[in-house]
């Protein structure tokens, strides 16, 4: 408004006289929050975590980003048909048939950086769905919308699809055109596009000076030599990875079967579970029967201390092991009726600072006293009770 007799006007004008009562709303706002609009952005912003994508089979393209692009499955749910959504009250908040179901969601990580880059994949189930015959849509559609992965090298990820189609491992795979070359942000762009067997579009772009300075992602990266050390007559050469040993420098080349430990994913794990445990006021013992590890088991109570409290084996055996590597708070979790192992839990009672059985018979009860009395020992014993599912352990 220019001047007083302009603004004298538009109060007699009923479109303006609105227009008015707006912009002196939105003046007051700002003044009560003391300008913090005027920033701009939405506050603590962290980046983007994830995109999401509708998908005909969630588990068809969970396999096709696993196999296809080295993406780590992280989560799923599966859903049956009721409720719906109707019951869900999922209708009024989408606007979506009342009828419809979410019978599979899947989410994959694809890529290292912590907390983003994930691709989460929904199969739903509607009265009303559409779908263009043939594929996902066109780039002119509005709502449009595709992936991308940066590699290294477009022109090998191009020769690695035309071997995949033909091959015919995923039918309907499809390459939309040669790689292109665009000059952006200073430097030159590479891309191509698939369309994938379920109609999703994706991009696979190199970089011509940022790629270089990066790295593949966690599962494709060669492996490092670290030493070397003698074992029987051959030489075993430790690679980058602390809780890895081969006699080669790529996970590739490794001999199968092995077991790789991505030591990333399971320390960040222990430390979700550990926040969990702490959360519901609750201590976590940490179940070392399955990978029998006492370095391992370690470095997994170092990360969840404030959570943890010991740990837990499922026999005598891997019992003593860990008392050998120090470790002072031991449940061994299935019952011990052998006289020989009772003696055994007897003599372990006498080394370390707690040890913790279960039993489910008086008579096992009383020679595993005598036993643990006979080392001047200690000993929580816990009676196991069958509920009805007649197992122990």
């Amino acid at each position: 408004l220019s001047s007083k007799t302009d603004s004298q006007q538009a109060l007699h004008c009923p479109k303006m006289n609105g227009l008015y009562r707006v912009l002196v709303l939105v003046l007051l706002v700002l003044c009560c929050c003391g300008g913090d609009l005027s920033v701009g952005a939405i506050p603590r912003n962290m980046g983007m975590d994830h995109v999401g994508v509708v998908v005909p089979n969630a588990q068809e393209a969970t396999d096709f980003f696993m196999d296809v692009f080295d993406c780590v499955f992280d989560w799923e749910v599966r859903r049956p048909p009721l409720p719906n959504a109707g019951e869900r009250g999922w209708d009024r908040i989408f606007d979506i048939h009342p009828l419809s179901h979410l019978p599979h969601v899947t989410m994959l990580k694809c890529g290292d950086f912590h907390l983003t880059q994930y691709l989460e994949i929904f199969q739903w189930s509607s009265p009303d769905q559409t779908m263009r015959p043939g594929g996902w849509g066109r780039f002119t559609d509005v709502g449009f919308a595709y992936v991308s992965f940066t590699v290294k090298d477009v022109d090998a990820v191009w020769v690695y699809f035309r071997e995949l189609i033909e091959a015919g491992r995923y039918p309907g795979l499809r390459l939309v055109s040669d790689p292109m070359s665009f000059p952006l942000r200073g430097e030159l762009c590479r891309s191509a596009f698939i369309i994938t067997p379920f109609g999703l579009w994706v991009e696979v772009t190199e970089w011509s000076e940022s790629g270089p300075r990066g790295t593949v992602i966690h599962s494709q990266r060669a492996l490092e030599p670290t030493a070397s050390h003698v074992h029987g007559d051959q030489e075993v050469v430790e690679l980058r990875s602390e809780y890895i040993s081969a006699p080669s420098l790529s996970i590739w080349e490794v001999d199968t079967p092995v077991l790789y430990v991505d030591m990333g994913i399971v320390e960040e794990n222990t430390r979700l579970m550990a926040k969990r445990v702490l959360e519901a006021n609750m201590s976590w013992r940490l179940v070392v029967k399955a990978h029998k590890s006492p370095r391992l088991a370690q470095r997994l109570l170092d990360l969840s201390s404030d959570a943890t409290q010991g740990i837990l084996t499922l026999t005598v055996d891997e019992a003593e092991v860990f008392a050998q590597y120090g470790f002072q708070d031991i449940f061994v979790a299935a019952a011990v009726a052998s006289p020989s192992r009772l003696r055994r839990l007897g003599a372990l009672s006498a080394r370390i600072s707690q040890l913790r059985v279960q039993v489910d018979r008086s008579s096992v009860a009383e020679q595993l006293a005598a036993a643990v009395l006979q080392h001047g020992g200690r000993v929580q014993v816990l009676v196991e009770v069958n509920v009805g599912h007649n197992r122990t352990g």
